[in-house]
């Protein structure tokens, strides 16, 4: 008879090639390659770096601090869309910022984000940049995965097949997993906790969000 955690460790081995936890420092690294990529064709130049929130912001401040030495970065102007509303479910493309025009207008555009997954959210700022008067719109992105209908110019590594889990995104991954997964939902507490660190996310971080649940459970006095 397995333990609970042994459970929830062979769940995770089971599991194996599904997810990858993506560490700050291993972002880092990603974003001075793209960083590097984008001076090779820029240096002497400007361009406006638009972060793509909400997983843009990161990675994009990354690239934004390796170039801010060398004068490309003539503007940050972020804009907000957003298509997935679930693990591995799509929605429709919305914006809630929109990218100004009075900034935008006859500037090389680069959209910054942390992956491309279908293609479709990199291929609506493309038209929403054109649309607000930008000479040249590219895209930025960390990640791109094979399925990608559109190709960014710019990225550190392509052709990943796991579902990333980016610094910042620990929480929400654990609660969406839950949602969809029957058999992570079933899990113990205990095992739980041992599946989610097994499969690389920091045990800290585990903890802080399974206290945060308790809290949240704690009947208001």
């Amino acid at each position: 008879m397995h333990s609970a955690s042994s459970q929830g460790t062979d769940l995770a081995r089971r599991h194996a090639g599904r997810f990858r936890v993506v560490s700050y420092e291993e972002l880092r690294e990603k974003a001075m390659v793209v960083a590097d990529q984008i001076l090779a064709d820029y240096s002497g130049q400007q361009i406006v770096a638009a972060p793509i929130l909400m997983g843009g912001g990161l990675p994009a401040r990354l690239v934004i601090d390796a170039l801010l030495p060398f004068g490309v970065v003539g503007d940050i102007v972020p804009c907000r869309l957003r298509r997935y509303t679930g693990l591995a479910e799509a929605g429709e493309v919305t914006f809630s910022v929109k990218l100004p025009k009075r900034r935008v207008s006859g500037q090389i555009v680069i959209g910054m984000d942390d992956l491309v997954d279908g293609g479709q959210t990199l291929e609506a700022f493309r038209e929403h940049a054109l649309s607000r008067g930008a000479k040249e719109v590219h895209e930025a992105v960390m990640f791109e995965k094979p399925q990608s209908s559109l190709k960014p110019k710019y990225c550190a590594e392509r052709g990943v097949p796991e579902w990333l889990i980016m610094p910042g995104e620990e929480h929400e991954f654990i609660r969406m997993l839950r949602d969809v997964d029957l058999e992570v939902a079933e899990l113990p507490a205990d095992a739980l906790s041992d599946y989610f660190v097994a499969l690389g996310l920091p045990k800290a971080t585990v903890v802080a969000w399974q206290r945060l649940q308790d809290k949240a459970l704690q009947p208001e006095a």
